[in-house]
C-alpha cells in the first residue's frame, strides 16, 4: 500500500473503495465550506471558518512540547506530531485507553467506517495535506480495520 506522500492526489486503496486525503482549503468558496457527503473534517476547531473540532483532531500541535517518554520528548515536529497521534490513536501511550476522549475518537472511527461503506469512498480533510499529517494515520487505521 503506498504511503500518502507517494500516492497520487492522496488516494489510498481501500477494501470497498478509496480513502482520499485532501486539504480543507480546497473546499472553501470564500464564504462557506462546500463538502461532499462522503467528506469528513478531521482537524482542530477553527472559529474563523466555522469548523468544529473533530474527535479525531491531532492533539499534538507542531511546535508544542511533549513529555511522553514512550514516543517522543521535546519540541514536536510535523513528523513527531504524526508519530504521537499514531501512538495515541492505537493506545500505545500509557493510560490513554482510560480517557473518555480516546473512546470518543474510536466511536468516530466506527462512524467513518460506516460512511466509507455507505458511499464506497471517504474523503478525510485537514489543513496539512499534501504535507505529512495525522489524516494518513486515520486512513491507515481504517484500512487495517483496527
Amino acid at each position: 500500500m503506498p504511503c500518502v506522500r507517494c500516492a497520487p492526489l492522496g488516494r489510498r486503496g481501500g477494501g470497498d473503495g478509496v480513502i482520499e486525503i485532501g486539504n480543507i482549503r480546497d473546499y472553501w468558496d470564500g464564504e462557506k465550506m462546500q463538502l461532499p457527503e462522503y467528506a469528513v473534517y478531521v482537524g482542530r476547531r477553527n472559529n474563523r471558518r466555522g469548523l468544529a473540532a473533530s474527535p479525531l483532531e491531532n492533539r499534538f500541535p507542531i511546535g508544542g512540547w511533549s513529555f511522553c517518554d514512550e514516543v517522543h520528548r521535546g519540541t514536536i515536529t510535523r513528523e513527531g506530531a504524526v508519530k504521537l497521534f499514531r501512538a495515541w490513536l492505537r493506545g500505545d501511550i500509557r493510560g490513554v485507553r482510560q480517557l473518555p476522549v480516546w473512546d470518543i475518537a474510536h466511536r468516530e472511527l466506527a462512524r467513518l467506517r460506516a460512511l466509507h461503506e455507505k458511499h464506497g469512498k471517504l474523503l478525510l480533510l485537514c489543513w496539512c495535506h499534501p504535507k505529512p499529517c495525522h489524516a494518513s494515520v486515520i486512513a491507515e487505521v481504517l484500512e487495517a480495520g483496527e
